[in-house]
């Protein structure tokens, strides 16, 4: 094993590393490699180019292996690092701690930009190695004015074109970091364009970017984030003229793939591909608000069950909203079942406000131009217009299958099926039931019941009903 510097315990400045080669040689597995093995120091206007680092089975690689100083105005360009295997493989930082400030990350040369044959001058390759960035192995910390361009990145489980894993700091509300014309590859699961995993809770803004990116995993792909902790919201994230795709397994997403709440985030024109089931324009599930979200010119496809134009399913678990949000432009498709302008699938909820407009559905049942089934739930002031299309049957201008209402554990998540004041205007096609409300209404076989058994009586407003709507 070769480094420059074991450790860095004052500050660094004004220096540039340059056409540096480092292998290790050592069969065994260790901890730390790079130019820099650890750094407590602040490192300052320092660059790195045409580094190449080979650590063989080392944990925490980097141009520095482990930063616990702050980074600031940082270059690294056409950097080659490799890995056969181990956890925290990246371009800049095996581990960072402490805040960074104006980082710019630069494959020079690079032919297919954001494509699937994409190559770079600059590459992170780590097999199947955890948590591998372009970046940073793992971040714990403010990211500010972060640019990353034209780098490949390839690894197993928990990979981003940034980190392999990051940390929210609850006192930290800027994590500003952009990524254009790159490919990030995961060989096994949770792949995202920023971040394969994204540790601890935060309802803290984001200020992410991707733009024209490939992202692909085996199952759980993603514009944003690879995989979450905690089911909290996501602030202000972009991504656009991107390829989302997982390759074998399931969950596909313009965002996240989990159980999350987004807020003012935007997918515009990305094609998101799931290999089975759930493909969404932002997400595959949710416990938390989905507000003022927009999904434009893209094109969601699950080549299984669930798909939906903002989420695949909106997940059981309590009275949650989705509203003020706009899919336009968009084609969303199921090969099987369960597609919505909105929503694939979605239990109890208020869904309101929401705008579908020039959006093709199709699948082969249970196909809406709001929700492809909605097992109870508040569904008022949307406003519909979209070619709704079931290749075999049930297919609704608003909801395809329509349950009369729904029951989880608790009376707050009682909640009837209730139509007020939408406006639908749909092209709806199905070999057997079509219309341009509700394809299929039913009521379960069973009166609904509380957790310690009683019945849920009419006289509580459980039961379903319509009004005011146009369609």
């Amino acid at each position: 094993r070769k480094a420059l510097f074991a450790s860095v315990v004052t500050e660094m400045k004004n220096l540039s590393f340059e056409d540096i080669s480092l292998t290790n040689t050592s069969k065994t597995s260790g901890n730390y490699m790079g130019l820099i093995l650890e750094s407590t120091a602040s490192i300052e206007n320092v660059a790195f180019r045409r580094i190449t680092i080979n650590s063989g089975n080392y944990n925490y690689v980097g141009c520095i292996g482990s930063s616990n100083g702050p980074l600031k105005d940082i270059v690294a360009e056409d950097l080659t690092i490799t890995a056969a295997s181990g956890s925290y493989i990246a371009g800049v930082a095996g581990d960072q701690e402490q805040p960074v400030e104006n980082l710019k990350v630069i494959g020079n040369t690079t032919t297919n930009p954001g494509k699937k044959d994409m190559t770079s001058s600059y590459t992170v390759t780590a097999g199947t190695s955890e948590r591998v960035g372009g970046v940073f192995g793992y971040v714990a910390t403010k990211l500010k004015n972060v640019e990353i361009e034209g780098i490949c990145v390839t690894g197993g489980t928990y990979t981003g074109g940034m980190s392999g894993m990051i940390q929210w700091k609850n006192n930290d509300s800027e994590y500003r970091t952009t990524i254009k014309d790159s490919k990030i590859v995961s060989t096994q699961n949770n792949c995202g364009g920023i971040s394969g995993r994204e540790n601890d809770r935060s309802s803290e803004p984001g200020y992410f970017t991707v733009d024209q990116c490939y992202i692909t995993a085996r199952g759980y792909a993603a514009g944003i984030l690879g995989h979450i902790s905690q089911a909290w919201t996501r602030w202000y994230m972009v991504v656009k003229d991107s390829t989302i795709e997982t390759t074998v397994g399931e969950r596909a997403a313009g965002i996240c793939p989990y159980d999350v709440g987004f807020r003012y985030c935007v997918v515009d024109h990305c094609t998101i591909t799931a290999a089975t089931n759930h493909a969404g324009g932002l997400g595959n599930g949710t416990l938390r608000y989905i507000m003022y979200n927009l999904v434009k010119g893209c094109t969601i496809k699950a080549k299984g069950n669930y798909a939906g134009g903002i989420v695949s399913n909106f997940t059981y678990g309590g009275n949650t909203q989705m509203g003020y949000n706009t899919v336009v432009d968009t084609t969303v498709t199921a090969t099987g079942n369960y597609a919505g302008g909105l929503i694939g699938n979605s239990y109890g909820h208020n869904v309101f406000n929401n705008t579908v407009k020039n959006v093709e559905v199709q699948g082969n049942s249970y196909i809406g131009g709001i929700v492809g089934a909605a097992y109870g739930g508040i569904y008022q002031r949307n406003a519909v217009e979209a070619s709704v299309m079931a290749t075999n049957r049930i297919a609704g201008g608003a909801i395809g299958h329509g349950i009369g209402y729904y029951y989880v554990t608790s009376e707050s998540s009682d909640m009837a099926l209730q139509m007020k004041n939408n406006y639908i205007v749909a092209d709806v096609s199905a070999d057997e039931q079509a219309s341009g409300l509700i394809g299929q209404f039913s009521l379960p076989d069973k009166t609904p019941t509380r957790a310690d058994g009683t019945e849920v009586s009419e006289q509580q407003n459980y039961y379903p009903y319509m009004n005011g709507s146009f369609f």
